[in-house]
């Protein structure tokens, strides 16, 4: 009898003490998943601000330079001839990071450095296939010798409501 009860003693704690990090791990899942819907809502609040500065050829946003001189100086060092023309050029070739497929034959793409603004170690880009489009932010990192690695940050199908 003492050993049955000693077992089931045992028993119990241990299916507490699971229950109890489970809850733990819950409650930290709900914290980061909070925290990434503030994120994923700042970023698109961000793209709606950009785009509709974008949509009005806003002058200001036309004019502002996309990097500051010591970040051109660091992207120099780094290998980049002409860090601005050089990102742009190497985001354009990397369609592959659009996460939605084209419709009616069409290809989703980059298509033109002019709809792709760098904003510090993040970029805001324009993309399209012909038929819809959409919007991204991305975040680029320049290893020695001048190689860009890329990774979105978040990325919409603009539905054409705002047309």
């Amino acid at each position: 009898m003492k050993k049955e009860r000693i077992i089931w003693t045992v028993v119990v704690a241990a299916v507490l003490a699971l229950s109890g990090f489970q809850i733990r791990d819950n409650i930290l899942c709900k914290k980061k998943l909070i925290n990434h819907e503030f994120y994923n809502r700042r970023l698109k609040c961000e793209i709606e601000t950009l785009k509709a500065a974008l949509d009005k050829n806003e002058p200001r946003l036309i004019n502002i330079p996309e990097l500051s001189e010591i970040e051109t100086l660091n992207l120099k060092k780094l290998g980049l001839y002409e860090p601005e023309s050089d990102l742009k050029s190497d985001l354009i070739l990397h369609n592959e990071l659009i996460p939605y497929k084209g419709v009616l034959g069409g290809t989703m793409g980059f298509f033109g450095k002019e709809y792709i603004r760098i904003l510090n170690d993040r970029v805001f880009a324009y993309f399209e296939d012909g038929h819809i489009d959409g919007y991204m932010v991305l975040e680029y990192k320049v290893s020695s010798g001048g190689k860009i690695s890329w990774k979105v940050l978040y990325s919409y199908l603009d539905d054409g409501e705002n047309k």
